[in-house]
C-alpha cells in the first residue's frame, strides 16, 4: 500500500503538466518546443558551483559536466555516466540535477552529466554517438571497472545502447571499448511495441500514469525516423543478444506505462544469457526512485545508490 506522502507527491507529479506534454501528437510537440526554450536546463542549477568542483567538457559538440566533491572523489568511490530523461526531446529537469548531486555527495562519486543533442535537431544515431564518445573519454582516465552508467527513460534507453553498441563492437577511431561495471535502467522502454496485447495492457495503465501517454510513442516513432535507422537497437533497445552486458539493475512502477513490457524484457535477458534485477514499485509512477519526499522513492534511491557502490 502506498503512503498518503506518496499519494500527495504524485498528485503534484500530475499537476507539473508533465502528461499533457507526453500526450501531444507531433506537430504540436514541434510547436511546444519552438516555443519554450530549454537552454537553462542543461546548466548546472544555481549553487551547484559552491557545492561541488565542476568541470565542463564539450564533446561532439556538446556539453558534459564532470561532478565531484569540493574534497575531490573518494578512493575507491564509483565513476558514474548519468544519463538523463526527457522522451529525447526535453534537457535535464531539476530532479536528475538533484538525483546526480545526491550519487556525488552520498557515494562521494565522480559523475559525467552527459546533455547528449535532442531530436528534433539531432538524430537518435548523432545523440547515442555522443554519449558513446562521453564514455570512451571516461575510459581515457578511468578502467572500466569503476564505471557505472545509469540512465533514467530516455536515459534508460541511452544505457542500453551504449551497452548494445559495445557488445556489436563499436568503438571510437576502430578502438573497441570496454563494458562498464554495471548499468542501472530507471524505467526503460521502447516506442515500438510489436505485439498489439502489450500494447493494449500499457493503452490500459495510461488513467493511473501520473507523467506519460501511450500517446507519445507514436510521436516518437515519427521523430526518430525509424526507416532511417541501421541498427535494431535503436527501435527496440530492450530486444537483441544481453549477454555481453554488465549485470543490469532494472527499476519499474505499477503505475506506469511500460510496465508491460517488462516480462518481454527480462525475458530477453535471461534467454540471451545476461544478468539482470527487476525492481517493481508497487503503485509508483515513471522514474519513482528520482521522486522526491515520499519514502517508498527514498527507499528506492537508497537501493540504487547501494547497486552502484557495490
Amino acid at each position: 500500500m502506498t503512503s498518503l506522502r506518496y499519494k500527495v507527491v504524485a498528485r503534484g507529479v500530475r499537476r507539473l503538466g508533465h502528461k499533457e506534454v507526453f500526450s501531444m501528437d507531433t506537430q504540436r510537440l514541434l510547436d511546444w518546443l519552438g516555443k519554450h526554450d530549454q537552454t537553462h536546463r542543461s546548466l548546472p542549477p544555481k549553487g551547484f558551483e559552491r557545492r561541488f568542483l565542476l568541470e565542463k567538457r564539450t564533446i561532439a559538440g556538446h556539453s558534459c559536466y564532470i561532478i565531484e566533491p569540493r574534497g575531490k572523489a573518494r578512493p575507491g568511490a564509483p565513476v558514474i555516466l548519468f544519463l538523463h530523461g526527457g522522451g529525447f526531446v526535453f534537457e535535464a529537469w531539476r530532479a536528475h540535477w538533484d538525483a546526480a548531486a545526491k550519487m556525488v555527495e552520498r557515494l562521494g562519486a565522480r559523475l559525467w552529466f552527459c546533455n547528449y543533442p535532442l531530436l528534433p535537431g539531432a538524430t537518435l544515431q548523432s545523440s547515442s554517438d555522443m554519449v558513446l564518445m562521453t564514455y570512451a573519454a571516461m575510459l581515457e582516465e578511468h578502467p572500466a571497472h569503476d564505471i557505472r552508467v545509469v540512465g533514467d527513460s530516455a536515459g534508460a534507453a541511452q544505457t542500453l545502447f551504449l551497452g548494445h553498441r559495445i557488445s556489436h563492437g563499436e568503438g571510437i577511431t576502430g578502438r573497441s571499448l570496454s563494458m562498464p561495471r554495471m548499468m542501472a535502467a530507471l524505467s526503460p522502454g521502447q516506442s515500438v511495441v510489436r505485439d498489439p496485447s502489450i500494447r493494449a495492457r500499457m493503452d490500459a495503465i495510461v488513467p493511473v500514469d501520473a507523467m506519460l501517454s501511450t500517446a507519445i510513442l507514436d510521436t516518437l516513432n515519427e521523430l526518430m525516423q525509424l526507416e532511417s535507422l541501421q541498427a535494431p537497437y535503436y527501435a527496440c533497445p530492450l530486444e537483441g543478444d544481453f549477454s555481453a552486458f554488465p549485470p543490469l539493475t532494472v527499476f519499474c512502477g505499477t503505475r506506469e506505462i511500460f510496465l508491460p513490457q517488462m516480462d518481454v524484457f527480462m525475458a530477453q535477458i535471461r534467454n540471451t544469457g545476461g544478468q539482470a534485477e527487476l525492481i517493481i514499485g508497487e503503485g509508483m509512477c515513471h522514474v519513482w526512485p528520482y521522486v522526491p519526499l515520499a519514502p517508498e522513492c527514498k527507499a528506492a534511491f537508497g537501493l540504487l545508490l547501494k547497486k552502484l557502490s557495490e
